[in-house]
């Protein structure tokens, strides 16, 4: 393994091929591998995951167990724990995320505060930024989805498309399309379509 930075990789015992730039980088690491973080504190909790990348100060800074994780971003998936297979881009994309897992979130905030929430994708500023436990959703465009907090299987696409607390199995595609919907089960095309349904 490669180590540059005080502490990093400092409890390293059998883990291979690990590469830890930084104050604390991977300082926690005993049996991880193929792990790479850059960046201050950047994976110091992780223990025996493998397969992570964690590039910015504090990126996957909770994470002890969960692999194949990817944080991109200053605070990116902070507070993962155990899940595994999550992409974050962004300063603080994915920020809450602990046990969630498959998702991808891609723009500052995008997903921040996403728990339990699994096999989402949100891309663009603060995108899906409300959902908490919801599953099996797309939001892209700045503030797609921004209000939703347990919708499954909704789709936004567009500016503040989906904005409020959107209910399940919604697409709405178009800037503010759906944007004050808070049922189910609703389609919605074009820029502004049933914009004040609520």
């Amino acid at each position: 393994g490669v180590a540059v930075g005080y502490n990093a990789l400092d409890a390293n015992t059998t883990g291979d091929q690990n590469t830890a730039c930084g104050n604390n980088a991977l300082g926690a690491n005993t049996t991880g591998q193929y792990n790479s973080a850059l960046g201050t504190q950047a994976l110091i909790n992780n223990t025996t995951a493998s397969n992570n990348t964690a590039l910015g100060a504090f990126a996957l800074l909770s994470n002890t167990t969960g692999s194949e994780n990817t944080a991109v971003g200053k605070e990116a998936l902070y507070n993962n724990i155990g899940s595994s297979n999550n992409s974050a881009f962004g300063v603080t994309a994915l920020y809450a995320c602990t046990t969630g897992s498959n998702n991808t979130a891609i723009g500052q905030s995008a997903l921040k505060v996403s728990t339990t929430a699994s096999k989402n994708t949100a891309v663009g500023r603060v995108a899906a930024f409300s959902l908490t436990t919801g599953n099996n959703n797309t939001f892209v465009g700045t503030e797609c989805g921004y209000g939703t907090v347990d919708s499954f299987e909704s789709v936004g696409v567009g500016y503040q498309a989906l904005l409020a607390d959107c209910g399940y199995q919604n697409v709405a595609v178009g800037s503010r399309a759906l944007a004050s919907y808070t049922g189910d089960a609703n389609v919605a095309m074009g820029n502004q379509a049933l914009e004040d349904c609520t």
